[in-house]
Order: C-alpha cells, then sequence, then structure tokens
C-alpha cells in the first residue's frame, strides 16, 4: 500500500511539516473487528489521522484546518529534502528553477523558518503505556476544542475504543484483579459512561451515520441498558438484521447475561 504525501503548516506557530495519509479507496487487510467499532488492520506503514499535535508550539491541530503548501513554496524538488536551512539555500541557489530562486530572494528568510519536519504525534513506535496518553489528550481536546458535531463524533467514538482498549483481551480473572490497565479502565468509568451517553445523544444527527442503529445497540449494552439494546435489536431493519446477523446472536446472549462486555466478531 502507498501513503500519499503532503506538506501542511501549523495553524498556530505556522511550523511546517511533511505530512502521510492514506487514499480512502485502499483497502488494508482486516485481522479483527470488535463490537464496539474498533479494528486491527495489517499494516507496516504509518498514516497520520485526521489532527495532530505540532511538534514546536505543543498545540493540537485539525489537519482540515491547517493551510496546505503550494508547491512554489516548498520547491517540490529541493525544499522537500532539506534537513536544514543551509541545504534548503542550496538546494534553491544551485537550481535552475528561477521561480524558486526569485522567491527565496524576495523571502530571505524562508530556510530558517520553513524547512520541514515529519510530525511524531502520534508516535511511530509506541510504548506499553501509551493508552493513558492519549486517553488524557482526547479528554482535553473535548473540554477545549469548540467542536463540530462531527468532529465532537470522531473523537468520542476514538475515546470509546481507546477505553475499550484498556480491556480489550482481558478474560484472565487475575488480570482482572491485578491489572495495570484493569485498574485505569476501573478510574475511567465515570468519564467512559458520559462520552457514551454523549455519543448516543450526536450519532443520530450525523446524516446517513454507517451502522446508526448497531453502534446504539452496542453503546446501550455497554451502559447496561440491556432492555433498550433489546428493543433496538428487534427494530433493527431487514438489512441490518441480514448485515450483522452474528453481532446480533451475540448481543443477545450478552444481553441475556446482562453483560457489557466488548466481544470480537467473526473475522472477515
Amino acid at each position: 500500500m502507498q501513503l500519499e504525501i503532503s506538506y501542511v503548516e501549523c495553524p498556530h506557530c505556522k511550523k511546517w511539516y511533511s505530512t502521510m495519509f492514506s487514499p480512502s479507496h485502499r483497502q488494508f487487510e482486516t485481522l479483527r473487528n470488535w463490537s464496539d467499532g474498533s479494528t486491527i488492520h495489517q499494516s507496516l506503514e504509518y498514516s497520520n489521522g485526521l489532527f495532530s499535535k505540532c511538534n514546536e508550539c505543543g498545540e493540537f491541530f485539525w489537519f482540515s484546518d491547517s493551510r496546505q503548501i503550494k508547491d512554489y513554496e516548498i520547491g517540490v524538488h529541493g525544499i522537500v529534502s532539506a534537513n536544514s536551512a543551509h541545504e534548503c539555500r542550496k538546494h534553491i541557489t544551485e537550481g535552475d528553477n528561477k521561480i524558486h530562486k526569485d522567491f527565496l530572494e524576495a523571502n530571505p528568510t524562508f530556510c530558517d523558518k520553513n524547512t520541514l519536519s515529519h510530525l511524531t504525534y502520534p508516535k511511530l513506535d509506541l510504548p506499553g503505556e501509551f493508552l493513558l496518553d492519549f486517553i488524557e489528550d482526547y479528554i482535553l481536546l473535548l473540554e477545549k476544542w469548540n467542536l463540530t458535531i462531527e468532529k465532537e463524533v470522531f473523537l468520542r467514538a476514538e475515546l470509546w475504543q481507546l477505553l475499550n482498549d484498556l480491556v480489550r483481551n482481558d478474560n484472565s480473572f487475575i488480570s482482572k484483579l491485578f491489572d495495570k490497565r484493569h485498574r485505569l479502565y476501573k478510574k475511567y468509568r465515570t468519564t467512559r459512561r458520559k462520552n457514551l451517553e454523549r455519543l448516543l445523544i450526536l450519532l443520530p444527527k450525523i446524516e446517513k451515520y454507517e451502522s446508526l442503529e448497531i453502534s446504539l445497540i452496542e453503546i446501550e449494552r455497554e451502559l447496561g441498558n440491556f432492555e433498550r439494546a433489546k428493543v433496538l435489536i428487534e427494530n433493527l431493519d431487514a438489512t441490518d438484521k441480514h448485515n450483522f446477523p452474528f453481532f446480533i446472536k451475540e448481543s443477545l446472549k450478552l444481553i441475556s447475561k446482562k453483560s457489557t462486555s466488548i466481544f470480537e466478531l467473526d473475522k472477515i
């Protein structure tokens, strides 16, 4: 799979970055799917998400809010590969592109301010404790940012899955008593409930939200609202019943046991 490279400017301090995105039409080989919508993909390539954190000023920003750097500004065949201001000037002055040379002459401090670097958030090599950092970041952003419904839903859905990651694959009674992640899961119990309750309000407001009823069923069940989840299942349309038979069967089984646990779906 090939990633597309783009160049953006931090909207806060104007630092320039090269970023990598996975084109929407690209397909990953799915390894595991979960009832909360979390999907683990097989991919050795790195791609930025919808937002990141500036290495220079430490502020978070959405890529959709950042300015796309134009080709003539970065000098595609020169400045992109420059790792320092010296290399930047060398690429431009020794090249034969008059537009680039004229631009540098008109903007003498350009290379000092705008050599490209790569964003380091999220971390490429994630340590074992990365979940806690991510969770705190998402909580902060939900409090700090003035969000559209779509962006709030994105962050809350991500937070939902991050919190569940703390106990994903946790089938051991011993680990449930002593494992640090499980203790953290309990610590965020109130945060998790409020987040899911907010999603129940927001999701129906998103036009054509994919698998809306399935998401609502899972949220209600995870909140312990078993009767509501059961009613939603009973009222599913024929298409959803056809497309999600395993989810429905497993959800009804867990509802009968009054279980709020997430579960792994059939492998696709």
